[in-house]
């Protein structure tokens, strides 16, 4: 018996050894991994014109950190190209592009315009690292960056030794800098949603009668190459991630075949004017952003903006108006599913009193 209790003591070791080394392995991938993984290919050197243009800063960071733990490294980041001449003229959260489903957003104008041509890439993991950066030519497109561009890139626990590296290379003088005058501190930008047209603080009165759409969800966009696939989640846990967007797009399908609503879950995604030529009223979407975006996207006396990090606001948009309908409850969630069952079942106590 004292054996078998000595077997099973070393198996029950053996076994959460196993399951620690994994999650602290998930963590961690080689520069290689992460290219492929990106669908880039590596460079020998940075840019050659890294310090006498314009480069944009696209940033990844867990969801739930605290932004004062990856704050640091940024401030650290910037530091260095101000002294080394890298002209990093904004700041880009990567999830802040993918505030509406099956799309990346686009930068702003005043971005775009102003000369952008390589695309740093820049994330950290925890407090202690991994740390990965890269550096690429930008494609002037929402995706930022294109398939099998070629990437100079380096991953390691700290920061320092990568940017001690980059600081022996661009001392060699083999790059011309014309970049003299660089900002000390990070500024952070991102897209901006179309806020034009009207917010309702309610759901429409001929709710029962309309004809909504909904879209399928395009888990497909994610296969891509580009600013989608920089997030923490797509680099450590892409399966696990891409199964989250599928069953939330299974979700939309019960939605659609529910008859006590007058849904419609359209397998292949509808623009606006395609929508509208097919006889829809609405469109049921939503929004995933920061209390900052989501006042200005849903001005609205009753909305709670106080909330830190990203929720989830579902919204009826009327496609002849233009009209954001909201409901008479805030109901936005940092939760998805919750957010949208909400949403839900306001727009089904809104049916019921059109019946009544």
């Amino acid at each position: 018996m004292q054996v078998l209790r000595t077997n099973g003591l070393n198996f029950c070791i053996l076994l959460l050894a196993l399951v620690f080394g994994h999650s602290a392995n998930s963590q961690t991938l080689s520069t290689e991994q992460i290219l492929e993984k990106l669908q880039l290919n590596a460079a020998l050197y940075p840019p050659q014109d890294i310090l006498s243009t314009k480069s944009l800063v696209l940033l990844s960071v867990p969801e739930d950190d605290n932004s004062s733990e990856w704050r640091e490294s940024v401030d650290e980041l910037q530091q260095f190209f101000a002294e080394q001449g890298i002209d990093a003229v904004a700041y880009v959260h990567q999830k802040s592009l993918l505030m509406l489903p099956n799309q990346v957003q686009p930068l702003p104008n005043y971005l775009a315009n102003r000369g952008i041509k390589s695309i740093i890439l820049f994330y950290k993991v925890s407090v202690e690292g991994p740390v990965f950066l890269a550096f690429g030519p930008y494609n002037k497109k929402p995706s930022l960056f294109s398939q099998s561009a070629t990437f100079w890139a380096r991953t390691g626990s700290e920061l320092a030794p990568i940017l001690s590296e980059l600081d022996t290379y661009f001392k060699t003088g083999a790059l011309r800098r014309e970049n003299l005058l660089v900002n000390d501190s990070p500024e952070f930008f991102g897209p901006q949603l179309d806020s034009d047209g009207l917010t309702a603080r309610s759901i429409p009165s001929n709710i029962a009668k309309a004809k909504v759409a909904l879209n399928k969800l395009n888990v497909g966009l994610y296969n891509q190459a580009g600013a989608q696939r920089f997030s923490q989640a797509m680099l450590f846990n892409e399966s696990n991630y891409l199964n989250k967007l599928t069953d939330r797009d299974q979700i939309l399908q019960s939605v659609g075949v529910d008859s006590t609503n007058t849904i419609t879950y359209l397998d292949a995604p509808l623009e606006t004017n395609e929508l509208r030529r097919a006889g829809y009223d609405l469109v049921l979407s939503y929004v995933t952003t920061t209390a900052e975006q989501m006042v200005n996207f849903f001005p609205s006396k009753n909305a709670d903006y106080t909330f830190e990090g990203y929720q989830t606001k579902f919204y009826l948009s009327d496609l002849r108006t233009n009209t954001r309908y909201i409901g008479k409850e805030w109901d936005a969630n940092a939760d998805w599913q919750t957010a949208l069952f909400s949403f839900l079942a306001q727009i089904k106590a809104r049916m019921a009193e059109a019946n009544d």
